[in-house]
Order: C-alpha cells, then structure tokens, then sequence
C-alpha cells in the first residue's frame, strides 16, 4: 500500500482468501446462491470487533457512527470479489478517494485488497492535487464525482495507465470521465455503486465499459450478492416495478442495532427509487431532498440534473427558500440565466424550471464528495 499522508488500515490477507468457499457456496451448486443462506465462516462475538464508520444520516435520517462486525466486512468483501469486475487482474493501483471512516471508503478498500490491489490513499481534502503526483501509476480510481469533475479540467492525461473508473456517492456525468480518458475510452469500465452505512459492501454495482453508447449512466444497477433489494410505498407494501418508493435493503449483515444480536434484518431507507423489468436499480433522490413548490414534490437532484447536462454548468444545487425555488450554479464560462433555461427546458418540466438562478463560486461538499443540503 502507498500512503499519501492517511491513516492505514493494516489487516490480515490471509483472512480475505478468495479461494476459502463461502459457507453457502456448496462443491458442484449450479443453483444462484440465496444471498440471506451466507453466513460466516467462524462463530463472531457479540464483542466485537468491530469497523466503527461516520454516517451523515442522508441515507437513514439517523446522522452520526455506527458499527460493523468485522466478520460481517470481511464476507461482504469475499462475496462482492464474487462479481468478473474484481476478477479482472487489472486493479494494480487504486487511487481512493472517499475516506475509510466512510463505508464507501472502507468496503472499497476490503473489495480491491481482497483482489490483491495496491493502493493510494490521499490526504484529507488533498485528493486532487494527491493524484496529480502518482497518477501516471494508477489504474483504478474508486471517487466521488467530485474528484472526477476537477480532474476533467486539465489539458494533460493525468492517468495515462487507467482502466477502470468507479464512483459511488452519486451519478457522475458522462463528459467528465470522458475527458479525463481524453478520449481514450476503448478498454476502460466504469462502475457505479449504491451503498449505505449500514451496510458493509454496495447494495447495487453497475458495471460497463466506457464507450458503450448504450450503457445506463442512471442505473446503480443490480443488487449485489449479500441483499435482497425491494421498493415499498409508505405502508412497506412492495410496489410493482417501475414504480417509485423507499429502497428496502434485507440481509443478515447490516450494521449493528445496538443490541449486539444478529442475524437477517430489514432496512428501509429515506431514498426513493424504482426497480426496472430487469431487476436493475435507479435511485431518483432522498426524502429529505425532495422540495415542495407549487403543489408539485420536486427532486432538487431532478433539477441538477437538468442543468448538469448543460456545458457550461460545472456544478449546481437546487434549493427552496420559503417562496421561490432557487438554482445555484458554478460556470464553467459566463452565460446568461435565460440561455441555460431555455436549455433546461428542453430537459425538465415547467413546474421543475427554477424561479431564480445564481451563480456562486463553489458549492459546498461533504468530505465524501457530495452536495451539503440545508
């Protein structure tokens, strides 16, 4: 492992072992395994130990830590390494941008050294400028759109070996990465993960190769091989597919409820989503981002989105400010607020059009990256 100035985590690969079965894989089994039959290997403690992991609440309503069994992280990364992507032999370096007291951070990390990966690990608030000093080496990144958006602004190639980009937090924008392969998409896969704190490994993983015209850049994409994923409506009633609700996550290895018993436990989440006819996840915002104006409930992602895909937006954020539903944008290059109106009306509904647009400097970010909301 190469250290930028982080924290390293120091664990036993012996304990990651690809070729140790999983308890529910059987010699000979043809049959999907039922992601709730795993269980580990060795009896756990109710002692512990355990991955103590900051969650800002955005997912659960329930801001703060909360804690892992280290055996359930430790399968959770021998199931994921399950999937061809981890498999591939091509993860030589991985530069890891979200922190590991972040799940995104810290099962990434258990995903890649179970595949033999090194890594990068930048300093705090230094990714960027982290990676400008090794990325000619890196292979893989796993980062938040952030970092991506930032990288795209340079001239150079700054990763010249690269092969794979992964992104987890939020969707990333197309052009982004494109321009930070300048071009050079034949060969490299782009991965896209929906996970939670409460869970040690992804929930959903997408993965596609770059220059695939057809790929779904919406799609967190199917659920991985520890959850049962499904979309209820208020009352927890599962709701048919393409029909939008809470993301309900069930498995045996969710995050400890404090009361040290474990076993198979449901999760409902504040984030809305829908389940295509292909079983494929698509996550469409939180309950808390969700703002009501004019009798409509809008995504304030919905409306980024529809400005995102504008060229000269960089970066924005929706907002309500009891009256007028608000557009912060960063410019790439100075524009008129009608001109990107006209443009995003084209995109979004009338009713999803902002009242008021205006540009700031920068928008606020949380250490993984993704947009801080009042």
């Amino acid at each position: 492992m190469r250290e930028l100035g982080a924290n390293v985590l120091i664990s036993d690969q012996a304990s990651l072992d690809p070729d140790v079965p999983l308890a529910g894989e059987r010699s000979g089994a043809t049959a999907a395994i039922d992601p709730l039959e795993l269980v580990v290997p060795t009896q756990p403690t109710r002692d512990g130990p355990y991955l103590h992991l900051r969650t800002s609440g955005t997912t659960t309503g329930r801001p703060g830590w909360t804690r892992v069994h280290h055996a359930d992280a430790i399968l959770a990364a021998r199931a994921m390494c399950r999937l061809p992507h981890y498999r591939s032999g091509k993860h030589r370096l991985v530069f890891l941008n979200p922190p590991l007291f972040h799940s995104y951070g810290m099962s990434a990390f258990l995903e890649y050294l179970h595949a033999g990966s090194g890594f990068a690990l930048p300093s705090s608030g230094r990714a960027f400028f982290d990676f400008l000093k090794i990325g000619p080496g890196v292979t893989t990144i796993e980062g938040v759109p952030d970092l991506y958006a930032g990288l795209a602004r340079l001239t150079s190639n700054p990763a010249p070996s690269l092969v794979h980009v992964g992104v987890g937090g939020d969707f990333p924008r197309r052009d982004d990465i494109r321009r930070l392969c300048h071009d050079r998409a034949h060969g490299v896969t782009v991965s896209i993960r929906y996970g939670l704190t409460e869970t040690p490994s992804a929930v959903a993983h997408n993965v596609f190769a770059l220059d695939d015209e057809g790929a779904d850049w919406t799609s967190s994409g199917t659920p991985t091989p520890l959850y049962r994923l499904r979309i209820v409506d208020e009352s927890g009633a599962a709701c048919p597919p393409m029909a939008e609700g809470f993301i309900e996550v069930r498995g045996r290895h969710l995050a400890d409820d404090g009361s040290g018993n474990r076993g198979i436990r449901t999760l409902r989440t504040e984030d809305f989503g829908f389940l295509d006819s292909d079983g494929r996840l698509h996550v469409t915002g939180r309950t808390k981002h969700f703002i009501k104006h004019r009798g409509f409930r809008i995504s304030a992602r919905t409306v980024e989105e529809g400005f995102l895909a504008d060229e000269a937006v960089l970066d924005c954020r929706a907002r309500h400010d009891g009256s007028e539903l608000v557009l912060e944008v960063v410019l790439r290059e100075a524009v008129e607020s009608a001109t990107l109106l006209r443009a995003a009306a084209t995109r979004l509904p009338p009713y999803a059009l902002p009242d008021r647009i205006e540009v700031v400097p920068a928008i606020a970010k949380t250490v993984t990256g993704k947009t801080v909301r009042a």
